[in-house]
C-alpha cells in the first residue's frame, strides 16, 4: 500500500469513527456537550494541522536553504529545473518508475 493510499484509508477510518463516537455520545448525552465536544476536538485538530505544516515548512527551509523553494514545495508546485528530490518532496514518491534503455 502506497503512502497516499494509506492517509486516505486512515482518513476514512477516523471520520468513520467520529461519526459513530458521536452517535454514541448523543444517544447517552445531550446535544450541546456533544457540539461541544466536537469543535473543541476540530479546534485542537486544526491547531496540530498547523503546526505540522510550519515543522515541514522549517525542515524544507533547513534543507534547501531558500524560502522560496520550501514555499513553491508546500504549494506542490512544478518548476524547470527543479532536482527530482525536489519533485518528490513537492509531490511525494513516485507510483512507478519506467526506465527505458
Amino acid at each position: 500500500m502506497k503512502k497516499d493510499q494509506a492517509i486516505a484509508l486512515l482518513a476514512l477510518i477516523f471520520f468513520a469513527a467520529l461519526i459513530i463516537v458521536a452517535t454514541i455520545l448523543i444517544k447517552a448525552y445531550s446535544w450541546p456537550l456533544v457540539i461541544g465536544g466536537l469543535l473543541t476536538f476540530l479546534v485542537i485538530t486544526a491547531i496540530v494541522w498547523s503546526i505540522v505544516k510550519k515543522l515541514r515548512f522549517s525542515r524544507l527551509l533547513d534543507k534547501y536553504g531558500n524560502e522560496e523553494i520550501a514555499n513553491k514545495i508546500m504549494k506542490r508546485a512544478l518548476w524547470q529545473g527543479q532536482t527530482a528530490e525536489q519533485v518528490i518532496d513537492s509531490l511525494g514518491e513516485p507510483k512507478d518508475i519506467d526506465e527505458k534503455y
